[in-house]
């Protein structure tokens, strides 16, 4: 067992250091997941003779695979870190578990999983989730928020988050694009862009490549910006590059309801979930379903005005551009990112490429192919590899580290906390008592009792200024009317009595 000395010494360094530690084993220990998981789903694909559609049916179900390891892996810390939930961590926390993930993945694991899984076709699920996971840590925290601000009213927490993603979506994500270098200047893309733009009327909308390892084109209709990634403009000729412009110039032409309304509705999503968390915390079980009740509008909301979105985006493009090049480049792209020309159900928001294909008055070379099979078994080993890891460090630590060591670690839930925090008042340990009392009372701000005890620990030790102070915090928390903690008020009263006798014997 480490020494007592040395780990209270080193205690600051591993609590702020931790969730970081976390954030990068999730990140490395997923690729390794999605390495295995590709492994087996990839078993069996046709030979690279065979036609692209067939080859990209057999391989994609390992982009659904990918898709569940990235939400596991960025799942997992956050259990880790937080156990049972009362132990809601902090933002500066989160945002250190979310910079593990970031930073591991974008230096370590997506250049790995690129080079290993790009050979066997499958960079554009990888490159897809990667954007995705590199862009998004910002709104992640933003909805940490919600957890971190228990004295705030849920409603309260609601709105504000709803209001800073509605910012990030609106102005955010595009500026962290440009902050990154992810979007440059093309010469060859703008030459091809201004006609179009012009002939739309868009004169003052701009076109930049954005360096990504997969074929698209996107477009910012609020920012009236078009882009089209470094992979299409490697591999699509000037035509089916203007077809693809095309398209997204039709996304500029939206109506502002739709614009707006696409943001709005994707806005309201997750931090309608985190609502819905704080109400479950909270012990009001009942709300939760309100918030949801609000997520799902937004999700199918969404879906129907992003459906509607492409259509008008694909028949301005048959009408304006060549619709024998447009069917070229849709099915150029397709097949360098390697998505099936059919997909699972009703295709997402773009449907599936062979109607697509269809709708532009071309008669696809190929047949109409199947759906892609489900990727069941690569994922439960993904899953299974990624836990399997995942609890090993756990037990590892519960059985080498000490009860201060699993605290900074994060493996610790808030009785084990208190309870550590008593033995170490008890071994006249005040300096690390005071500590935990502290972390305790921050992570539970609609409690008076762990102030309380801080009290009664700082004026046994003679430190009287800080107890009074402690004591007025506590006393605050105890007008606070929160009747989702009235189970509590026992406990409480009975930590008050102690932290006054303790003013009473100690520092009258």
């Amino acid at each position: 067992m480490p020494d007592i000395e040395l780990t209270r010494r080193a205690l600051p360094a591993l609590f702020s250091v931790a969730p970081f530690l976390w954030g990068a084993l999730a990140a490395l220990w997923m690729t390794l997941s999605i390495v295995v998981s590709a492994w087996i789903a990839s078993r069996g694909a046709p030979p690279a003779t065979a036609h692209w559609s067939e080859r990209a049916r057999a391989r994609f179900p390992v982009s659904v695979t990918m898709f569940v390891l990235f939400l596991f892996s960025l799942s997992f810390p956050l259990v880790v870190l937080t156990r049972h939930l009362e132990l809601v961590m902090g933002v500066s926390r989160v945002a250190s578990i979310l910079g593990g993930v970031v930073l591991a993945y974008a230096f370590i694991a997506r250049p790995l999983t690129l080079r290993v899984l790009g050979r066997r076709g499958l960079a554009f699920p990888v490159d897809t989730a990667g954007v995705r996971l590199e862009s998004f840590p910002t709104v992640l925290l933003f909805c940490a928020i919600a957890f971190a601000a228990w004295s705030l009213p849920v409603w309260v927490g609601l709105a504000v988050n709803t209001a800073v993603m509605f910012v990030y979506a609106r102005w955010g994500f595009l500026s962290f694009l440009r902050v990154t270098r992810r979007l440059v200047p093309s010469a060859r893309l703008e030459k091809i862009a201004r006609p179009l733009l012009k002939e739309a009327a868009l004169g003052d909308a701009s076109a930049s490549v954005y360096r990504s390892g997969s074929a698209n084109a996107l477009a910012f209709p609020h920012a009236r910006m078009l882009c089209v990634t470094t992979v299409a403009m490697d591999h699509l000729d000037d035509e089916e590059i203007g077809a693809v412009l095309s398209h997204e110039i039709g996304h500029l032409r939206e109506s502002a309801a739709v614009r707006w309304g696409r943001i709005i509705f994707i806005t309201t999503l997750v931090p309608n979930i985190a609502a819905a968390l704080v109400f479950l915390v909270r012990g009001s079980p009942a709300l939760t379903f309100i918030p949801l009740a609000f997520a799902w509008v937004g999700i199918i909301g969404a879906k129907m005005l992003g459906k509607y979105a492409e259509k008008s985006a694909d028949s301005h493009a048959i009408h304006t551009a060549d619709h024998t090049v447009y069917a070229r480049a849709l099915e150029h792209i397709y097949s360098l990112n390697g998505v099936p020309a059919v997909l699972r159900g009703k295709g997402g928001i773009h449907g599936h490429l062979y109607d697509r294909l269809v709708a532009t008055g071309t008669t696809p070379s190929f047949p109409r192919p199947l759906p892609p099979k489900r990727a069941i078994s690569a994922t439960l080993v993904g899953v299974f590899v990624l836990f399997g890891g995942y609890v090993g460090c756990i037990l590892l630590a519960d059985a080498s580290l000490d009860g201060l060591s699993r605290v900074a670690l994060g493996l610790a839930n808030s009785r084990e906390v208190q309870t550590l925090a008593a033995e170490r008042y008890l071994a006249k340990d005040t300096d690390v008592a005071v500590a935990l009392y502290r972390g305790l009372a921050d992570k539970n701000p609609a409690s008076s009792s762990y102030v309380d005890n801080l009290v009664l620990v700082l004026a046994v030790a003679g430190r009287c200024d800080e107890a009074w102070k402690a004591k007025a915090e506590a006393v605050n928390r105890q007008n606070d009317d929160l009747a989702s903690f009235a189970g509590w008020e026992s406990a409480e009263a009975a930590a008050a009595q102690q932290a006054e006798d303790a003013l009473e014997k100690h520092c009258r």
